[in-house]
């Protein structure tokens, strides 16, 4: 046998082992077979280290915007500063897991929430810390929250972060409170991206289910309704399915959840006390829903991309995070649902405040806003006028800042006392 006939055979096998190899590789990470989501996670390990210096989880840490440093929260014009309490949670350096930090009017820290998902769950075989992510002050100086993906479970902690009642399940994104005192929040038997979602009204002293709204329910309340969802004739909400590419089939994927108060009902002639307003993010629809016929009153699909957190306002107007996903620039849209005015709110040059995921905001009675920026590990009150007048950043080490999901504006009458805790 000649060279070139030896060397033909050996070419062959190591072109059919490499195609092997290849195939093998696109069918593990396309069906997610072990070790495949280990190895993705290394990559991301290996990136972060590469970025920043250190190990850290996705999204618990990420890289400073320009204006942070010391200390973590900065008063900039006292003059325009709302006067009140500021709840931030996020991850606690100090601690080594999740809090909800309350800062006084001065922005100084005055109380602090462990918010641990091994501790609330039990589950100390967890190798980490779940992040939460809805969030409800108490004025008792009891929170309620909830977690992130992943992490099946919703509880109401007392001053210390010990649990008053712990409920398992998918309960999700938002929390509010009613004017009767219960709560509204997202829950699914499946997951976050399930298609199979419920509005939920629950008792916030004891946790139980008092109502629950199903998409099903939604979607079968009329055509109107189907095609609002952009759902097809026929078409049946079923399970999470896995579908090309390993992506979920989050065809809705809810974030948001909220009554209109007595408060702010007269500024909205055409809702009722009651009246949900919700958010969809895969739809970029917020809508308002009557909670007993099932009917929309209200939607609009955009001009927000990807939003977050749409609020009834005293003034008669919705307002919305616009995440403006993949723009580089997040904002305040506002919307009178009446008459479809749209106005936008302090969008930044550049990429001042920009979150492409998660996000709050709140209007504040002076007319500021104060807006969470997950992705910057920051929170900002930005004043009617435009300017950031207090900033806190999440300082885990140089040029690093540690996550944050949710902030809060409280009134400085908001609790009779200060939340205590002997621990501390």
């Amino acid at each position: 046998m000649s060279k070139r006939e030896k060397i033909i055979p050996l070419a062959s096998l190591a072109l059919l082992v490499t195609l092997l190899v290849f195939l093998s590789g696109f069918a593990f990470r396309h069906y997610h077979i072990w070790p495949t989501r280990d190895l993705l996670l290394l990559r991301q390990q290996v990136e972060f280290y590469r970025r920043f210096g250190h190990w850290g989880r996705e999204n618990q840490f990420m890289k400073a915007n320009v204006t942070s440093g010391d200390p973590r929260a900065v008063i900039k014009d006292a003059g325009e500063v709302m006067p009140g309490y500021r709840a931030i949670m996020g991850f606690d350096v100090a601690l080594d897991t999740y809090s909800v930090r309350l800062l006084d009017p001065s922005g100084e820290q005055v109380h602090v929430w462990p918010t641990s998902y091994r501790a609330l769950s039990g589950d100390t075989e967890a190798t980490h810390e779940i992040n939460p992510h809805g969030m409800q002050m108490m004025p008792d100086g009891s929170i309620v929250v909830n977690f992130a993906k992943g992490g099946p479970l919703m509880a109401r902690i007392d001053a210390c972060g010990e649990p008053l009642w712990t409920r398992e399940g998918v309960y999700h994104h938002s929390i509010d409170i009613d004017d009767d005192g219960t709560l509204w929040t997202w829950f699914s038997p499946d997951t976050v991206s399930s298609p199979l979602q419920s509005i939920l009204q629950m008792d916030a002293d004891t946790g139980e289910h008092l109502s629950e709204i199903s998409m099903e329910e939604v979607q079968a309340a009329s055509q109107r309704n189907a095609v609002m969802l952009a759902l097809p004739d026929g078409y049946r909400l079923s399970p999470v399915r896995e579908i090309r590419r390993g992506l979920e089939d989050d065809i809705f994927h809810p974030n948001d959840v909220e009554p209109l108060r007595r408060e702010f009902a007269p500024a909205f002639p055409d809702f009722s006390p009651g009246d949900l307003l919700i958010s969809l993010r895969e739809l970029d629809l917020v809508a308002v829903l009557d909670p007993e016929s099932l009917a929309f009153k209200w939607a609009a699909y955009g001009p927000w991309i990807r939003q977050h957190d749409p609020d009834f306002t005293a003034l008669g107007r919705i307002e919305v995070y616009d995440n403006a996903t993949g723009r580089g620039r997040s904002g305040i849209i506002s919307v009178d649902p009446a008459s479809g005015d749209i106005r936008r709110f302090h969008t930044p040059p550049d990429s001042a405040w920009y979150s492409p995921w998660q996000g709050k905001q709140q209007r504040l009675p002076s007319g500021a806003h104060l807006i969470t920026v997950p992705t910057q590990g920051r929170v900002v009150e930005i004043s009617k006028n435009g300017e950031i007048v207090f900033e806190f950043n999440n300082i885990a080490g140089d040029g690093v800042n540690a996550s944050v999901f949710n902030a809060v504006w409280l009134p400085e009458d908001y609790y009779e006392t200060v939340p205590n805790c002997v621990a501390e």
